[in-house]
């Protein structure tokens, strides 16, 4: 009733699941996964999460957050509203890319699809040599992290300063079979501590990747937009005793976007060097301090983007402003209680590049209080409780609530469930009826528009016991007031007509599935294996129709394997299963595969070599996004 599994994955699945003989790994259980601000190792946290680790990213030739995390279970990568050029988003468990809230150190980074048309500008804040590891959470975690965390929440976690002085240089060439597609990147990390006291850290990336062309006269002759990026970053610690900490960040980014977009009216292309120039800036300062049973944190962060379109000759600027205090206590026995508060100010501020035509600009503040109490009830049973109020100036206040359960079934057994409520505010250009927009159509918000809400169940079944892990998840997701556009009316134009369109809280819309993860170190002498499996199923409940661009299943497999002479190689094979275009239409399921050979050379060199997209898959041209075409890849690098 649940589910009907694709015949093409049960021979390979059964395979897959017979060799395992279900055991634990204790250092899985030094894990904390901080996302969750939880104290209890991974295997006692109450939430469905997944962790991407600095050798999974470096196996792999990804050059964005989405690319990193497309063979995590429960993450669908597809499209936005109206993407194009191969503009490709993220989705968890079927909720819209807006759904999912981008945190860098648990600070949050501006989300871009929501506010700005076909834009996807969110996943390239940072330089991907600066990550540690990606904790993902799926799941609502407005209890925590309030708007935008519907679908769950993706915490970038950066490096950290640990020896006296060390760093590292490394540069990627690869060779496409596209026409175009080509990558060039170097990048570079220090890391030292200049004091007993102060320590610092930096990361800088340059990437230039190739457009992609194809030969067809439609409205965009790139299947995929070119980019160049550059991003850096600047982090400084200062003890100023044992048990207080100061933390500065800077981040800095500049990307380039460009494609050849083709008007059928003039039979003309025209290549656009930068389509879009995104600038962004992002500051923190922390201030941490610790008392016998009680952790204080302040934080203080502004995230600046300014993406300046040179087709539409206009700025998109968003800029958010947070505060946030937050105590962590442990002083009551069995009670682990967190506690925060927090300050947020968006605004954003649209500017034309000519001073005739009417820009826009808004802000919204926001006021929030959370509460999370982690209850140890007895030796079994750990129950985590928590709720989150926020204050919104202009559509009021939103109260989500989070319950979940963990019982220890035995050692090596967990069954959890849980239950919570999430919400999506409108941005500042939805919620506001003095935003208008006006091209082959008219636009406008609407002060009246209501928070989109989600309430989620899901019940888990985890097994680990020395060098082997398997976790079942069900979910089941609703959510109301999605915002969209509405038809409120039309305009003569010419022999055509221009409709009128208002942002509306319109449609409804439900999402269920099963997300299975199987983990095996050893299978054979030097072998590890993962797999991952998800079947997804969505409706809009205003059409009956399945959401468009989610695949109904998915699987991962990787094989990694460790050779003598310090040799490892990595294959990694990819299913995506049966989804809908925009208009309903069916598109095919399709299988990658990638390969990568990594040598490690005792003075510090490390070698790697690789192929994505081994049999040269091509998507059908209703696909929103394409492939990227087979992708020859070399990288090098020298740590010190």
């Amino acid at each position: 009733m649940f589910m009907k599994i694709d015949n093409k994955l049960i021979n390979t699945l059964i395979f897959m699941m017979l060799p395992f003989s279900f055991s634990y790994a204790d250092e899985l259980l030094d894990d904390v996964i901080v996302t969750a601000k939880t104290k209890n190792p991974s295997f006692d946290t109450a939430d469905s999460f997944s962790v991407v680790s600095e050798e999974d990213i470096k196996s792999m030739s990804a050059t964005s957050i989405q690319e990193i995390l497309r063979e995590v279970v429960g993450v669908n990568i597809g499209v936005n509203d109206g993407s194009f050029a191969g503009r490709e988003t993220l989705s968890i468990r079927g909720a819209n890319s807006k759904h999912t809230l981008i945190l860098i150190d648990g600070k949050r980074v501006s989300g871009t699809d929501a506010q700005i048309g076909h834009s996807n500008f969110q996943y390239n804040w940072l330089p991907i040599n600066a990550i540690k590891k990606i904790e993902i959470i799926r799941g609502a975690m407005s209890s925590l992290y309030g708007s935008q965390a519907i679908g769950g929440v993706v915490n970038i976690i950066t490096k950290q300063v640990d020896k006296e002085f060390t760093g590292s240089i490394s540069t990627e060439f690869g060779e496409s079979s596209d026409n175009g597609g080509d990558e060039k990147e170097i990048s570079l990390n220090l890391g030292a501590k200049i004091t007993d006291k102060l320590s610092l850290s930096l990361f800088a990336q340059k990437k230039d990747i190739e457009m992609t062309k194809n030969d067809t006269n439609s409205s965009f002759t790139s299947d995929r937009e070119g980019k160049e990026l550059q991003n850096s970053m600047i982090n400084l610690w200062y003890d100023i005793d044992d048990t207080q900490q100061i933390k500065a960040s800077y981040l800095n980014g500049d990307e380039k976007r460009d494609v050849i977009l083709y008007s059928p009216r003039r039979g003309v292309s025209t290549t656009y060097d930068s389509f879009y120039d995104i600038d962004k800036e992002h500051y923190s300062l922390d201030y941490k301090k610790s008392f016998e049973d009680i952790d204080m944190s302040l934080k203080y962060y502004k995230t600046k983007s300014d993406s300046h379109s040179q087709n539409l000759n206009l700025t998109h600027k968003l800029e958010d402003n947070i505060f946030n205090a937050e105590l962590d206590i442990a002083t009551i026995k069995n009670h682990y209680i967190v506690i925060g508060a927090e300050h947020r100010e968006e605004s954003y501020h649209k500017a034309y590049d000519d001073i005739s035509k009417k820009d826009f600009s808004d802000d919204i503040i926001y006021k929030s209080f959370y509460l999370q109490d982690e209850v140890e009830m007895g030796e079994k049973t750990l129950v985590t409780m928590g709720a989150r109020y926020d204050k919104h100036e202009q559509f009021g206040s939103e109260f989500n609530p989070k319950l979940y359960i963990v019982h220890k079934v035995d050692k090596n057994s967990r069954i959890k469930a849980g239950y919570a409520e999430g919400f999506n505010a409108p941005t500042v250009t939805q919620g506001s009826s003095d935003y208008k927009v006006k091209s082959m159509f008219i636009i406008s918000g609407d002060d009246n528009l209501k928070a989109e809400k989600s309430k989620s169940y899901e019940i888990s079944y985890a097994y680990q016991k020395e060098n082997s892990s398997i976790t079942a998840t069900l979910f089941h997701t609703k959510i109301k007031n999605l915002i969209a556009t509405k038809k409120i009316g039309e305009v003569p134009m010419g022999r055509m007509v221009q409709n009128i369109l208002k942002y509306a809280n319109v449609d409804r819309a439900k999402m269920q599935g099963l997300e299975l993860e199987i983990k095996e170190q050893n299978i054979i002498k030097g072998m590890d294996v993962d797999l991952a499996y998800n079947y997804l199923k969505t409706k809009d409940e205003t059409t009956n129709k399945a959401l468009y661009a989610r695949a109904n299943q998915t699987a991962n497999l990787k094989l990694s394997y460790s050779m003598p002479y310090n040799l490892n190689t990595t294959l990694r094979v990819n299913y995506v299963g049966v989804q809908r275009d925009y208009e309903n239409n069916k598109l095919s399921s399709y299988i990658t595969s990638g390969i990568q050979l990594k040598k490690e050379f005792t003075n510090g060199i490390t070698a790697r070599v690789g192929v994505e997209n081994i049999s040269d898959k091509k998507l059908d041209k209703e696909h929103n996004y394409q492939l990227k075409g087979r992708f020859i890849y070399g990288r090098i690098g020298y740590k010190f």
